[in-house]
């Protein structure tokens, strides 16, 4: 039969080591609000809407693809819908919060989905707040 006899000393480091750690973070509760209060500020959590014109959203209207998924996106009262080629074929409205940027609530929280320069056409692509890719097709 082994035993494993341990120092004494390194346990109690090891412990110690835990309540610094615990300790600062008790001491320190404004370290999580002001990261919270970053991510207010950050522009991506930016969703005041601003007016376009039918030209500027034509300009993302399109069919666009990530992997084997397809949507289509069509401009529609001030902002443009989203609208998926399969499965449940769900239509999901955007507004404008920027000249290529558009927000929705339709998950329950903050969504966005942002169109991004590819070669000289701006509308080419757009990335989701999932970090998805859709690549324009039509």
């Amino acid at each position: 039969m082994k035993y494993n006899i341990q120092n004494p000393e390194k346990s109690q480091y090891k412990y110690l080591f835990i309540l610094l750690v615990v300790l600062a973070l008790y001491l320190n509760p404004g370290l999580a609000s002001a990261q919270q209060s970053k991510l207010k500020n950050d522009k991506e959590v930016n969703e005041r809407p601003i007016k376009l014109t039918a030209a500027q959203l034509a300009a993302v209207a399109g069919k666009y693809q990530y992997m084997d998924n397809y949507v289509t996106i069509t401009p529609a009262n001030g902002g443009i819908v989203l609208k998926q080629l399969q499965g449940q074929r769900t239509a999901i409205s955007f507004y404008p919060t920027d000249l290529y940027e558009f927000h929705t609530r339709h998950f329950g929280r903050p969504y966005w989905i942002r169109f991004g320069e590819s070669g000289k056409r701006k509308t080419a692509s757009f990335l989701t707040s999932d970090h998805d890719i859709w690549v324009r097709v039509k």
